[in-house]
């Protein structure tokens, strides 16, 4: 048998305890960083103003699973599931304007991060009024709609933060119909290419179709003030609807 010597024990106990602790901290943040996820898709789903209002599957489990379809003001409506909602935030959230490094900081700032994400998918939904709506549209699509979060943190500016929830939109809306416009190939309907070019294997291609989005749209962000009259426009007729 070994015999260590009073110091020794202190030593091995104390990085004992490190490890411990370490991994009492991994749990603590994964647990913590769950139940925020769990929260934001509360927020999407029960906010009036949210484009996700009670569109949110909640019997949906896995990313591969489409969504059910219901009737919705008298028009065929396909959900998101929840496990797609879910895996997309978790991944918005790890880069800008998110960035989930410390998580009570985070928690603290929740319902503002909450509006942002209205605003993005509401400037989304503005653009792509048509797409949005359509049961078979590529962003009705798990993958799809996880590409389009994906392009959060390539379309963002620290100076969204500054501003009010209206000039938010409408400068993401000038950004995304100068993208829409300048490049024919973005075509998220139920007719787009993208519903026929890849298979079912959702999670392995959304590495194919996010370049594909980010390529068009990084091209066409350095000239959008072009669309600044209609983004207006846009905006008040889709308020004008709800």
């Amino acid at each position: 048998m070994i015999k260590i010597d009073k110091e020794e024990k202190i030593i091995v106990n104390a990085l004992l305890n490190s490890k411990y602790l370490k991994s009492e901290t991994k749990r603590t943040v994964k647990s913590k960083k769950k139940e925020i996820i769990e929260k934001i898709i509360r927020g999407l789903d029960n906010d009036e103003k949210s484009p996700f209002f009670q569109e949110i599957d909640h019997s949906i489990r896995s990313f591969d699973k489409k969504g059910s379809i219901i009737e919705k003001n008298g028009s065929k409506l396909r959900l998101f599931p929840k496990k797609c909602i879910f895996d997309m935030i978790n991944d918005i959230i790890q880069d800008i304007p998110f960035f989930f490094s410390d998580y009570l900081i985070f928690e603290k700032n929740i319902d503002r991060y909450i509006d942002f994400l209205i605003d993005y998918f509401t400037a989304i939904k503005c653009v792509f009024s048509q797409e949005w709506v359509d049961i078979y549209s590529v962003i009705r699509r798990n993958v799809g709609i996880f590409a389009i979060g994906k392009l959060l943190s390539s379309i963002w500016s620290n100076s969204f933060n500054r501003l009010n929830s209206d000039d938010r939109m409408l400068r993401i809306i000038e950004s995304l119909l100068s993208w829409k416009n300048n490049n024919k190939f973005i075509d998220l309907s139920s007719n787009s290419i993208l519903n026929h070019q890849f298979p079912e294997e959702l999670k392995r291609n959304i590495n194919k179709i996010y370049p594909f989005f980010l390529r068009g749209l990084l091209d066409s962000l350095f000239d959008n003030q072009m669309f600044r009259k209609e983004a207006k426009n846009i905006l008040i007729e889709f308020k004008n609807k709800i």
